[in-house]
C-alpha cells in the first residue's frame, strides 16, 4: 500500500475523532476524500490470502470509509476475532457448518438477542468478503436468526425518578438525569454530546446516532434549566464537552461512568428495579406513547430504522387501552 493510499485510509479512520470539527464539516471532508478515493478498492494494494487477520484489517478500513462509528467497527471486530480464535481456519475455508458451531457455542452463554447480533456481524463480514472476491461462495447465507421473545421494556416509575432526582450528588449528575429523561438520547450519544450541538433557544438537540445518523431530539424546559445550572456552576468553562469529570484534567465521561453515576444512584435509593441510563430511553418513550404520541414520531425521536423496535418500549397498561378504545370507538 503506497503512502497515498495510506493517507486516504487513516483520514477516513479518524475524522470523527476531530471534537472541533462541525458534523457539517466533517460531511464535507467525507465527501472530499471519497472523491478522491473513486472507488476504495484501490487501497486494497496486497494480493489475495487467506490470512484471516489481513483481510479482517481491510473490511475494518471499508467500514471506517463507509462512515460507521469506531465503537461499531471494534465492536464488529471483536467478534470476528472470537471466530477466528474458535475456528482456527483459513478464512477460505471456512463453511456454513464452521458458523453453525461458533453460534451453537455462543447460545450457551448469551441472549437470544445478542446471539443475533453476532449472527448480523458475521452476515456483514462474509458478504463483504464474497462481494470483494476473498472467497467463492458465501457460507453465511444459510444462516437463520433465532426467534426472540417479544418482551415489554419497563419505565421508571414517577416515584422512583422522584427518588433519583433527590439523591442527585451535583448539578452534573442532576443534568445527566434530566436531558435523559426528557430526549431517551442512547447513552453513547449522551456522552459524545458537545455543548455547542445543543440549541437553547429551540430546546433541540441535533445527534450523530447508530449508523452516523443524523436526527434531532427536543429537550424539555425543566431539562434546560439543570443543563445550564451545571454549565454555569463546573469549573471547566473552557471545555468543548458536555458532560466531563469533576476534577482535572476535566476528560469526557466515558460510558462505563455514566452507566456508574445511575447505578451508585439506585443503590442509594434502593429503587425496587433494576435502572440504567437506557432505563430513562424507555421511560421518554413510554411516557410519550401513553400520553398519545404517535409511535413514529417517537420513532423519529429515538432514532430507530422501524417502528417494530419502538414498540417494545410502550410498556401500556390496561387502563390506558380501555381508555383509548372507548375514545375511538364511539357508539
Amino acid at each position: 500500500m503506497n503512502d497515498r493510499n495510506r493517507f486516504l485510509i487513516n483520514s477516513f479512520k479518524h475524522i470523527n475523532t476531530i471534537p472541533t470539527l462541525t458534523e457539517d464539516q466533517k460531511k464535507l471532508i467525507l465527501d472530499i476524500l471519497s472523491v478522491e478515493a473513486k472507488d476504495y478498492s484501490m487501497c486494497y494494494n496486497i494480493p489475495i490470502s487467506g490470512d484471516f487477520n489481513d483481510i479482517l484489517e481491510l473490511y475494518c478500513d471499508s467500514l471506517s470509509m463507509d462512515g460507521l462509528s469506531s465503537q461499531t467497527i471494534k465492536n464488529r471486530k471483536y467478534t470476528l476475532n472470537e471466530l477466528n480464535n474458535f475456528l482456527h481456519k483459513n478464512i477460505t475455508d471456512i463453511d456454513v457448518a464452521d458458523l453453525r458451531s461458533y453460534i451453537l457455542y455462543k447460545r450457551k452463554t448469551i441472549q437470544p438477542s445478542t446471539t443475533n447480533t453476532i449472527i448480523s456481524r458475521i452476515e456483514a463480514f462474509f458478504t463483504w468478503l464474497y462481494e470483494e472476491e476473498y472467497i467463492k461462495s458465501n457460507p453465511s447465507k444459510k444462516l437463520r436468526k433465532i426467534k426472540e421473545p417479544s418482551r415489554i421494556i419497563k419505565a421508571v416509575n414517577s416515584v422512583d425518578l422522584e427518588k433519583i432526582r433527590e439523591h442527585c450528588k451535583n448539578d452534573r449528575d442532576r443534568a445527566i438525569i434530566e436531558l435523559s429523561v426528557a430526549t431517551g438520547l442512547r447513552v453513547s450519544e449522551l456522552r459524545n454530546l458537545n455543548v455547542l450541538d445543543i440549541d437553547f433557544h429551540l430546546n433541540r438537540i441535533k445527534i450523530v446516532g447508530k449508523g452516523n445518523k443524523e436526527r434531532v431530539v427536543i429537550f424539555t424546559d425543566k431539562a434546560k434549566y439543570y443543563v445550564l445550572k451545571y454549565l454555569k456552576t463546573r469549573t471547566n468553562q473552557t471545555s468543548c464537552e458536555l458532560f466531563t469529570t469533576l476534577r482535572r484534567p476535566y476528560r469526557r465521561l466515558g460510558k462505563r461512568q455514566i452507566e456508574k453515576i445511575v447505578e451508585d444512584l439506585r443503590n442509594v435509593c434502593e429503587v425496587g428495579i433494576k435502572i440504567t441510563p437506557h432505563s430513562f430511553r424507555h421511560t421518554m418513550a413510554t411516557n410519550m406513547i401513553q400520553s398519545g404520541a404517535d409511535v413514529t414520531t417517537v420513532q423519529k425521536l429515538l432514532g430507530h430504522n422501524n417502528t417494530n423496535t419502538t414498540l417494545l418500549y410502550a410498556n401500556i397498561n390496561l387502563d390506558t387501552i380501555e381508555q383509548q378504545y372507548r375514545k375511538c370507538m364511539v357508539g
